[in-house]
């Protein structure tokens, strides 16, 4: 079936292991960490920042050889092996699964239990590529296409929308409310619009939303006004 669920997960002080202390593993530390995850590394060698964060107690390290015991130490949800050893990382993939913790393995889909995305981020807007695994170049290239197309102001307009969203929750009929968000969707998401965002001039998007829905007339009466 392959990875057919694609998720949106909150780590957020849910602990986390890393096994292996590379590049590799230094990047997926950093991104569990921005996640908001309680992450451990083990490894019998540590990459210079993982030390820095160890030593600002940022992160936990065990600096010896991965072992089954490692798992029973904490609840872990999830796991990361990243060592330079096929081998290891396929037994943590094994171990974890006997504990029913998903686990992910560095350059082996067919070991992992979750793969990561090529991601763009701004703000709270979150674009993720995935090829299942096939392709980590074209998910790169095809995620920085989307973040070319998309430009700057988009966590902006995020905001603004949600205002709109909120405002036309006093709207009974839901096929209604859901055309007016959409419509207004599309006025704010145009090039132009996101450029004044990006400038701070929102209130020019509001007018000309207000614009669009009559300014006043029947439309406006029960509608995002």
């Amino acid at each position: 079936m392959g990875f057919s669920y694609p998720v949106v997960l909150s780590l957020n002080q849910k602990d986390c292991l890393v096994v292996g202390g590379g590049q590799v593993a230094l990047r997926k530390v950093k991104s569990l960490l921005q996640a908001g995850g309680l992450v451990t590394v083990v490894s019998p060698e540590l990459h210079p920042e993982l030390v820095a964060l160890q030593r600002q107690v940022a992160i936990r390290c065990y600096p010896e050889s991965y072992r089954e015991e490692f798992l029973d130490e904490k609840p872990y949800f999830l796991a990361v092996a990243a060592t330079n050893s096929r081998e290891i990382n396929r037994r943590v993939a094994e171990d974890c699964r006997k504990r029913r913790i998903l686990v992910n393995v560095v350059d082996d889909p067919a070991s992992c239990d979750f793969i990561l995305p090529a991601v763009f981020q701004q703000g709270k807007v979150t674009v993720a590529v995935s090829t299942g695994g096939s392709s980590p170049v074209l998910a790169r290239l095809v995620r920085d296409r989307i973040a070319g197309l998309l430009g700057p102001g988009l966590d902006a307009a995020l905001s603004l929308l949600s205002v709109y969203r909120q405002k036309g929750k006093n709207i009974a009929d839901e096929k209604r409310r859901k055309e007016l968000q959409e419509k207004i969707a599309q006025i704010v998401l145009t090039p132009e619009n996101l450029e004044l965002l990006t400038r701070g001039q929102q209130e020019l998007i509001e007018e000309r939303i207000k614009d669009v829905f009559g300014g006043g007339g029947a439309e406006s009466q029960d509608g995002p006004s």
